[in-house]
């Protein structure tokens, strides 16, 4: 098994942090850093790049909806499946503390080599 390195365990240790606070998934904080990077996308574009299946998306996207951090906007009253994913102002936020967490748990090995070393 690969040891982890002292910088991979310092922004894996962040992220878990975050997400419980947030009381999110690991894969939704990923999902809200995509759509913080798009502003709005499509399901199909999610489903894209984070590798999940439209179910999977569902619930991801759910539980970000129900926390406020998503907006889901139908593009056609006629078909509910038409629709996207827009960040709201609470989701920029909440994944600009993360960003900012992560870019804080970077800096002390900035300097280092551990994580380019073969």
């Amino acid at each position: 098994m690969a040891r982890s390195t002292p910088t991979a365990e310092a922004l894996r240790l962040v992220l878990e942090q975050e997400s419980r606070r947030a009381s999110l998934t690991a894969q939704q904080v990923r999902l809200l850093a995509v759509l913080s990077a798009a502003g709005a996308a499509e399901p199909p574009e999610l489903m894209e790049a984070m590798g999940a299946s439209p179910s999977q998306l569902s619930r991801l996207a759910r539980g970000l909806v129900e926390q406020g951090y998503v907006v889901r906007v139908a593009d056609d009253p006629h078909d509910g499946r038409k629709c996207r994913f827009v960040i709201t102002t609470a989701g920029r936020s909440l994944n600009g503390r993360i960003d900012a967490l992560l870019t804080a748990a970077r800096r002390p090995y900035a300097n280092h080599t551990e994580d380019t070393a073969a």
